[in-house]
């Protein structure tokens, strides 16, 4: 692929804000990620953090880096501040990043290349198909960059299907099957979550070879939801964490 700069002349006109840079970029087909929001901003580390002053227009980002190298058992965690935005209405995709600043880290440790892993649904091995399938939020972590761990949520709503990152309509009174599959992940739990709170958990099997469906009937009451799955660990952390299924969501965010 190819990196394309921003460039803004100064002179009489006035200096561009942050959504004049957000909006020159999407129109160059970027995919614009803030990346470790909760970072601290200061001495410790400057410019780290997400503090746009005046705030910055959401609907005009794609993603949020939720696991940024280890952070997601820390005050740093960005999954919180990337769930407050879909209960605001955005629908921005979150991926991972190892932040790596030290190429000879050794792969196991937290921060190292390619943990946390970022999996994307992509039609091909390309550029272009990567990202479409990051802004399309066909997109799953793998929190320790395992290789091999795997989950998929599908949903259906009479004759329409929804994968992560879609969108389902479902009219008040419709059913919705959800459906969790998860693989890799002998000994964890899988759980569904209803705009961040628990729905539906279950226990998998010590069998490396295990895998499971999680089977989910949810009445709709019209009203508009986000839908994710996540896989815990047997110390409750966090090994995988699904982008949401959003359930009478509008175009628009």
């Amino acid at each position: 692929g190819t990196t394309q700069f921003l460039n803004f002349r100064l002179g009489s006109k006035s200096v561009p804000t942050m959504n004049d840079l957000l909006r020159s970029a999407r129109k160059l087909g970027a995919v614009i990620s803030i990346n470790h929001p909760r970072a601290p901003t200061g001495e410790i580390c400057m410019g780290c953090g997400w503090t746009p002053d005046p705030p910055a227009d959401m609907s005009l980002l794609n993603a949020i880096e939720a696991v940024n190298g280890g952070s997601e058992m820390t005050t740093y965690n960005g999954i919180p501040f990337w769930e407050h935005q879909l209960d605001l209405g955005y629908r921005l995709t979150a991926i991972g990043g190892s932040d790596n600043h030290r190429p000879l880290r050794p792969l196991g440790q937290a921060g190292a290349i390619g943990r946390p892993t970022t999996v994307v649904y992509a039609k091909e091995l390309s550029t272009p198909a990567i990202l479409t399938g990051i802004r399309a939020g066909h997109v799953f972590i793998d929190i320790s960059g395992s290789k091999n761990r795997m989950i998929e949520l599908t949903a259906t709503c009479g004759a329409d299907t929804a994968m992560m990152g879609d969108r389902l309509p479902a009219a008040q009174g419709a059913q919705v099957s959800f459906n969790v599959h998860a693989a890799g992940v002998a000994g964890a739990a899988i759980e569904l979550l209803e705009d961040g709170k628990p729905l539906k958990t279950a226990s998998l099997s010590a069998s490396p070879a295990s895998s499971e469906t999680l089977q989910v009937a949810w009445p709709s009451d019209g009203q508009r939801h986000w839908f994710l799955a996540e896989v815990l660990g047997p110390d409750q952390k966090p090994w995988l964490l699904g982008n949401p299924i959003y359930v009478n969501w509008k175009s628009g965010k």
